[in-house]
C-alpha cells in the first residue's frame, strides 16, 4: 500500500487568501455593530458588549461558505498520487465540517481515504504501508514525515 499525506492549510489552501477574505468580513462586521455602541455605554458594558459581538461575529461569518483558494498545483499533485493507486489522508486542525467544504470545494474529498489531525499518529491507518509521503508547507509537515519515517516533499 502507498499512502500520501497532505497538509490542508498553507498546502492545499491558500491561506493567505483564503483566510484574509475570512478576516476582512469579520472585520467589517465588527467595526459595523461596534460603531452602533460608541458613546452610549460605559467601559464596563462596552467590554461585555464586545465580548459577546465578537462571538456572534464568528459564528455569523463562519457559517458564510466563503470559496477557499487551491494550491493548484498542490491539487494537481494530490491528482496525480491517486490515479497512482495513492490513499491519499488529509492533516489538519481545521474542524471537520470547513474540511471537507474546502475538500468538496476542490472535488478532492472522494479521492481522499482519511482526514486525521497531524499529532494523531495513532489514528493514521498507515500499516503496512510499502511507500509513505508527506507533502506540506512547514517544519511541523517536516518533522511530522521524519516521526513517521516518510519521505518529505515541501509544497
Amino acid at each position: 500500500m502507498k499512502v500520501a499525506i497532505f497538509d490542508k492549510d498553507g498546502t492545499l489552501v491558500d491561506i493567505k487568501k483564503t483566510w484574509g477574505k475570512i478576516m476582512k468580513a469579520r472585520v467589517d462586521l465588527f467595526t459595523k455593530r461596534l460603531t452602533s455602541y460608541v458613546g452610549k455605554l460605559n467601559r464596563e458594558e462596552m467590554k461585555k458588549e464586545f465580548i459577546k459581538e465578537i462571538d456572534n461575529i464568528f459564528d455569523e461569518v463562519d457559517k458564510c461558505e466563503i470559496a477557499p483558494v487551491p494550491i493548484k498545483k498542490n491539487i494537481q499533485l494530490l491528482k496525480r498520487l491517486h490515479k497512482q493507486g495513492y490513499r491519499i489522508v488529509i492533516a489538519t486542525y481545521d474542524n471537520f465540517l470547513n474540511t471537507l467544504y474546502q475538500l468538496s470545494f476542490f472535488g478532492i474529498y472522494k479521492m481522499t481515504s482519511q482526514i486525521v489531525a497531524p499529532a494523531d499518529k495513532k489514528k493514521l491507518a498507515i500499516a503496512d504501508c510499502e511507500k509513505l509521503l508527506v507533502i506540506g508547507d512547514s517544519q511541523v509537515d517536516k518533522d511530522m514525515a521524519k516521526r513517521l519515517g516518510a519521505k518529505f516533499i515541501c509544497a
